[in-house]
């Protein structure tokens, strides 16, 4: 709770990993490997510098500019502005881990995938903030029944990891809807997912030659 690099705004690491790494601090980063990864923090700082003058989008949200815009530019302005936050955020998580591996402890990695490099919700939940969902998964999911029992139980405790995820965050209304409805967008993946891992199901469709199709949609 107390550890600076990961109190301000560092990856979430359990209490046992930190503790192991009190006993014995990490050594699977050599100092070439150290100056690398900060040589790529520095890149990506001066990526987010060129960016948010190239395209303030930021700044456009913070104004509230954006209310005349048309549809086609509302749409790529909110994919500019995803892009900015998913890169400020990615900033920001790896200076803290840059600090905690240097003082040898190594904390999981955020952002481990680019933002527009995934296929389903999990898989980006999982790769934006993933030491979080690590510890979601440990300590909220897993002891609430986690994917045991069917496509019920694991919509119910999904809605329960993402009313803490809100709360977590702030405690208004406005973010415990926001954690409701991306509750509610697991719903057709994980139905559909257990659907196609039916055996009656994956004997009828498995072999058409459409079905490739219909998995990617």
């Amino acid at each position: 709770m107390f550890y600076l690099p990961t109190q301000l705004a560092g990856p979430v690491l359990p209490f046992n990993a930190f503790h192991s790494y009190l006993a014995a601090p990490q050594t699977t980063h050599s100092s070439a490997r150290l100056l690398r990864y900060g040589a790529g923090w520095l890149l990506c700082l001066g990526a987010m510098e060129l960016l948010t003058h190239a395209a303030p989008a930021m700044a456009v949200a913070s104004s509230g500019a954006y209310a005349g815009f048309e549809p086609l530019q509302l749409m790529m302005f909110s994919f500019v502005l995803l892009k900015l936050i998913w890169l400020k955020f990615l900033i920001i998580w790896r200076f803290f881990r840059l600090w905690a591996l240097l003082d040898g402890v190594e904390t999981p990695e955020n952002m481990s995938r680019w933002m527009t490099d995934n296929y389903t919700l999990r898989g980006f939940w999982r790769g934006w903030h993933c030491s979080f969902n690590r510890w979601l998964v440990r300590y909220i999911y897993v002891p609430a029944g986690g994917s045991d029992g069917g496509w019920v139980v694991r919509m119910r405790n999904i809605f329960g990891v993402f009313s803490f995820v809100a709360i977590w965050h702030d405690m208004t209304l406005q973010l415990l809807l926001w954690g409701w409805l991306s509750a509610i967008a697991f719903a057709p993946e994980l139905l559909v997912e257990w659907l196609g891992s039916r055996p009656s199901v994956r004997a009828a469709i498995g072999g058409r030659w459409w079905y490739p199709n219909l998995v990617a949609l």
